[in-house]
């Protein structure tokens, strides 16, 4: 029997401030919808692929303000390869620089290290280009990790 790998976690995308911009957050929730709903139904190991992923439904029956977008999978688990988690993380913030979000969490637990937070939140820069006339994706943050012992 192999070894298991745990990760969830979720995205957090619209109006984090509670400002009045609804027609240009929906704007930006179906374009967060339409890059989650053209990733890749397969990948290479460890896998980022459209399957993991839930989208609420639209606005006003699953958002209120703000777009949940939660993920997760359960993954075989290599004790030879601890870099997997590099290379996972590392497609997942290539998802992050085509979304419109402010926050980003993700939970790791494998058999081999003690369970991991990991937490992106958007700079402030990058939260008022994302509600500029032209939007931006999110491309800069600040991504921090807690070990769970």
């Amino acid at each position: 029997m192999g070894h298991e790998a745990i990760l969830h976690g979720r995205i957090l995308a619209g109006d984090g401030a509670g400002g009045n911009r609804l027609p240009h957050i929906l704007r930006l929730q179906e374009r967060n919808r339409a890059v989650i709903n053209r990733l890749p139904r397969e990948d290479d190991w460890p896998w980022l692929v459209r399957g993991m992923f839930v989208l609420p439904r639209r606005w006003p029956y699953g958002i209120y303000r703000t777009q949940v977008i939660a993920f997760g999978q359960s993954l075989k688990d290599d004790p030879c390869n601890r870099t997997c988690w590099d290379v996972w993380l590392g497609k997942f913030e290539l998802l992050l620089r085509r979304l419109y979000w402010w926050s980003a969490a993700v939970y790791l637990r494998t058999d081999f290290e003690s369970e991991r937070l990991f937490r992106w939140q958007a700079s402030e820069e990058a939260i008022a280009r994302m509600f500029a006339d032209v939007p931006e994706p999110i491309c800069q943050w600040t991504r921090t990790m807690r070990s769970e012992n």
